[in-house]
């Protein structure tokens, strides 16, 4: 993830003005501590935030607004693909996962594995 390009399209992804919204939506559903990391937030969070903000004061309304909103952008879209097809093909494992798993057999194989689970009653 040290590649240039991917920090540059990670970038170009955080300034877009719909994920801005976003981030700026979550922020203020979950009061001013915000988010630690996140944009706009320093590294450990607001001052005392002590971690993690309390998830039970987020607005789920327009949590799901702001991310409606930045899914139905196409630039941001396009953005989103090109940062994930990028870092897939900078990790030969990650590439091979994601062949394994775009294979139809592989869904075969999940599905009839999931289905035994299901009839497992050690599983119950």
């Amino acid at each position: 993830l040290d590649d240039p390009a991917i920090k540059e399209m990670a970038e170009k992804i955080a300034n877009d003005p719909s994920f801005k919204e976003v981030t700026q939506s979550l922020q203020a559903s979950m009061g001013a501590g915000g988010m630690p990391g996140m944009p706009g937030m320093p590294p450990g969070g607001a001052p005392g935030a002590g971690g993690m903000p309390d998830m039970s004061q987020m607005d789920p309304s327009k949590y799901m607004e702001a991310m409606s909103g930045m899914f139905q952008n196409k630039n941001f879209m396009e953005m989103a693909e090109r940062l994930g097809k990028t870092i897939i093909e900078a990790d030969p494992n990650m590439a091979n996962m994601m062949k394994t798993m775009q294979d139809p057999s592989y869904k075969e194989k999940v599905e009839s594995a999931m289905a035994a689970m299901k009839d497992d009653p050690e599983l119950r």
